[in-house]
């Protein structure tokens, strides 16, 4: 076992820390209390090297209220695909579309605590605290049915010769690192959903 925490605490009934936009703490003190808890359960050479922290912003259309929330990653899960089903040709396109807010409605709508039910609402999704190596997954299979997905197979450039800067995609954090990788290797993986 590689976890250092002494011992490791029980993990919370969510992986994630939520606050209310109008509380009067800051945004960087109530992520830094999540980083701290998520390291009091698990710390080892994996989090130090791979995890990083992401803030997403709910805000019901209807009222405006809003819900800020922290998760903790390890990879970074990026669509290959715009919204309109489109090939995304290259990582910035492929990160821009991570970065747009989602529309949520319907069943898939927010719970909105002022409202007090499913509401309209937008999602804001942003990179907090970047690791010291980022790793990237394309989301390449698309379920069509309870039963069947779909792999896309087109090419995703990645700059190779230059670092990849990914400052536009951080939230209005004080990250201290440049947010700028360096190709390191890949991963291919060949066949399907169930096996490869």
């Amino acid at each position: 076992d590689l976890n250092r925490a002494s011992p490791p605490s029980e993990p919370p009934s969510t992986p994630e820390c939520t606050i209310e936009m109008s509380e009067e703490q800051g945004l960087e003190r109530v992520a830094a209390e999540f980083w701290k808890a998520q390291l009091a359960r698990n710390q080892s050479i994996v989090v130090d090297l791979f995890q990083g922290q992401m803030r997403s912003v709910f805000m019901c259309t209807s009222c405006g209220h809003s819900r800020v929330v922290f998760e903790a990653f390890n990879s970074l899960i990026l669509p290959v695909e715009s919204a309109t089903g489109k090939p995304l040709s290259n990582i910035y396109d492929c990160l821009k579309e991570f970065a747009r807010p989602t529309d949520l409605s319907g069943d898939n709508g927010w719970y909105c605590a002022k409202c007090n039910t499913l509401s309209e609402s937008t999602c804001d999704t942003r990179l907090w605290k970047l690791p010291s190596v980022l790793m990237i997954q394309l989301r390449r299979f698309k379920q069509l049915s309870p039963t069947r997905w779909s792999k896309s197979s087109h090419h995703v450039h990645y700059p190779t010769e230059a670092e990849l800067d990914l400052s536009e995609f951080v939230a209005e954090s004080h990250q201290r690192d440049a947010p700028r990788y360096r190709l390191l290797g890949v991963v291919r993986h060949r066949g399907v959903m169930t096996g490869g």
